[in-house]
């Protein structure tokens, strides 16, 4: 990890639950060319390594917004496991319908649009026929 200084650690991508930790990926270490090769970046592909430790299907794993896209959840699910996602993401370049996006308002509005709730399901996608990717936002 070249922007880290010596003795501040390691980073790594895992997957863990209640305080327990089930896997790993250090981010040191290249991404598999497998999921590379899908048009992956080597974030989601280290992700998609660490799906590849289920033992079986329909896992539900929550990200923060360095991880998630429209174009992860896809792949997410159609991953020999079936990993659903979730978790909340940036407003723009990453697959984030502009219906759902909420625009700035002043301080002083705030409380006008405070609790205001945009959906949209991403259609005709038949990898997620079974399983629809839905983007929301909430106002708060």
């Amino acid at each position: 990890i070249t922007y880290k200084k010596e003795g501040d650690g390691f980073q790594c991508d895992c997957i863990a639950d209640d305080g327990y930790t089930f896997t790993f990926y250090f981010r040191n270490q290249p991404a598999e060319k497998k999921w590379l090769d899908q048009g992956l970046s080597p974030l989601h592909s280290r992700c998609m390594s660490l799906f590849d430790c289920f033992m079986d299907e329909h896992h539900q794993v929550r990200f923060d917004n360095l991880y998630m896209s429209a174009k992860f959840a896809l792949a997410a699910f159609q991953h020999p496991n079936k990993v659903m996602v979730e978790g909340v993401t940036r407003s723009s370049q990453r697959g984030l319908p502009p219906q759902v996006v909420q625009a700035d308002v002043q301080k002083n509005r705030i409380a006008g649009v405070k609790g205001t709730v945009k959906a949209a399901v991403l259609e005709d996608c038949p990898p997620l026929a079974s399983c629809q990717l839905v983007a929301a936002s909430v106002y708060d």
